[in-house]
């Protein structure tokens, strides 16, 4: 008998520490659903994406564009050696900010950088950002290249900075909003 009473309560602890686990994983996910509802999903409108930057940053570099003259200046240096010229593309600065971003001078084809996702946290938003990188094994063309991503958000009340943010949450330049 004695087996079979110690059984029973080896089986009832192992239920109470399944409740247990239960109960911390739903907490969890629970308080982690209240530490989002200070993050929302913001919109945004890729303007462009490419792998000669221009800027000549060996790390990453990113810029805010709030008015028509900066960002026309800026863009067509961008652009400076293509011939014909890109159009400068229209944006409405009164509703519309630009956000920029380059991943840096790269010795190879292969790089390239996007936009995930933009979240607003607060008084800053968060570009979460998509980073390629060639495979080790892979042959790439030897040229020098600078991936950038551009797009345009709304202006946001009450935004102080924008943070650009690496896929492993690493934060890759900031600026203010």
């Amino acid at each position: 008998m004695c087996g079979v009473e110690e059984q029973e309560g080896q089986m009832e602890s192992g239920w109470a520490g399944k409740a247990f686990v239960v109960i911390v994983l739903l907490t969890q996910i629970l308080i982690g659903g209240a530490c989002d509802a200070h993050m929302s999903s913001q919109t945004f409108r890729r303007i462009e994406t490419g792998f000669f930057g221009g800027t000549g940053q060996r790390d990453g570099h990113c810029e805010v564009f709030r008015d028509e003259g900066r960002f026309e200046e800026f863009y067509r240096g961008l652009h400076g050696n293509r011939i014909p010229a890109p159009v400068v593309p229209e944006v409405d600065f009164d509703r519309d900010v630009i956000l920029f971003f380059s991943l840096g001078v790269r010795p190879t084809s292969g790089y390239s950088v996007d936009v995930a996702q933009v979240l607003r946290k607060g008084d800053e938003l968060e570009v979460r950002l998509l980073i390629t990188e060639p495979a080790r094994d892979s042959l790439h063309a030897t040229v020098v290249t600078e991936p950038f991503v551009m797009i345009s958000v709304e202006k946001y009340s009450g935004v102080q900075k924008v943070r650009f943010v690496g896929p492993e949450s690493e934060c890759m330049c900031e600026e203010a909003f």
